[in-house]
């Protein structure tokens, strides 16, 4: 009888074994059966940059009729990730008499596959913001924000303005004529979020910085804006103009005029359209013609209103893109007007800014 008991309890623990290796071996097994196995791959290219190509695109005016003329020089920097396309670009400015000015225009173009957003431009390896001045010896140098800061991957295309200009003073005796100076300018750019093709927006607005409006009230350069109101008269964020322009023209909602504020005055006036993404167009000015009339000739426009069964042509006193039902007027006495939807906004040679029915 105990030799039963002992023989059972020694069955058990046999069994209780094989179970324990029936268990571990399923087990395995099991997990064996649950290995997966993957690849990955990226294969998008990244390429934000200037186009080295653009070596003359600039305009000069002499502070003395007959003084010697000031000279510019465009030059570009850094690893090409196109070709003709670098992340860096030194503008130089050589003056002779103060009043000498030179304004350039930079062109940016996203040749990657993915859809970028200009999130700063830096100037020296600082970031500046819209209209920033910057002081080197007898030189200011003036930065305006790209027209467009989101850019379509592989055709997006934008420029910005640059200028550079000699201490206008009656008084030389501190200065040094036949100055040089240079400056670098870069771009920091990411990946576009969707939040849309409007220039960055500056909700911290305090009497200096960018607005938008969409308003019949005329607004002149060097007129004061610290009487409007704020979110009725014009915006500070971009992606509320929909908003704004539907208690007046709903349909009118892909055009609106943009304002660069200083010291709550008016200083620069554009009238701007959305088509692949933002392009504005400065008026008040004939010397605005030829960076105007340039906007709407880039291969991006051209083939936006195309594809919208529309066309540009060339006028005697004007330059005309319609199409999306937009027409966008490019005068050569200094006018800019975009028209859709019965409604027209524009800037004038006087410099005024309005909004009305067409």
């Amino acid at each position: 009888m105990r030799q039963s008991a002992r023989d059972k309890r020694n069955y058990v623990i046999i069994g209780l074994f094989l179970l324990v290796l029936f268990m571990t071996v399923g087990f395995a097994a099991f997990r064996t059966n649950l290995q997966i196995n993957g690849t990955a791959s990226i294969s998008t290219n990244w390429c934000v940059g200037f186009d080295n190509t653009k070596t003359s695109t600039y305009q000069i005016t002499k502070g003395k009729s007959t003084g010697t003329s000031p000279a510019a020089t465009m030059g570009y920097d850094g690893t090409a990730c196109s070709t003709n396309y670098v992340p860096i670009a030194n503008l130089s400015a050589n003056f002779y008499q103060p009043g000498d000015k030179i304004e350039y225009t930079l062109t940016i173009a996203n040749k990657g596959s993915i859809d970028a957003a200009i999130e700063s431009i830096t100037v020296d390896g600082s970031s500046v913001t819209s209209n920033q001045t910057i002081t080197k010896g007898n030189i200011i140098w003036k930065v305006y924000m790209p027209e467009a800061v989101v850019l379509s991957a592989s055709t997006g295309t934008t420029t910005m303005k640059v200028s550079a200009e000699f201490q206008n003073t009656t008084d030389l005796s501190n200065y040094t004529l036949n100055e040089s100076q240079t400056i670098t300018v870069g771009i920091n750019a990411v990946q576009d979020d969707g939040s849309g093709g409007f220039e960055v927006t500056d909700p911290a607005f305090s009497g200096t910085g960018t607005i938008y409006r969409w308003s019949m009230d005329n607004l002149s350069i060097n007129d004061t804006v610290a009487s409007l109101t704020e979110g009725t008269d014009y915006t500070t964020d971009a992606t509320e103009l929909p908003t704004v322009v539907s208690t007046f023209a709903s349909s009118a909602s892909n055009y609106y005029l943009k304002h660069t504020i200083v010291n709550n005055n008016v200083t620069e006036s554009y009238v701007c359209f959305i088509s692949d993404e933002e392009h504005c167009l400065q008026g008040g000015g004939t010397n605005y013609y030829t960076v105007n009339r340039g906007i709407l000739e880039t291969t991006a426009n051209q083939n936006w209103f195309t594809s919208h069964n529309g066309s540009c042509w060339n006028k005697t006193s004007y330059f005309r893109c319609n199409g999306g039902g937009l027409v966008v007027d490019v005068f050569n006495d200094g006018r800019v007007r975009v028209k859709g939807g019965g409604y027209l906004c524009g800037v004038y040679n006087d410099g005024s800014s309005y909004c009305d029915y067409d």
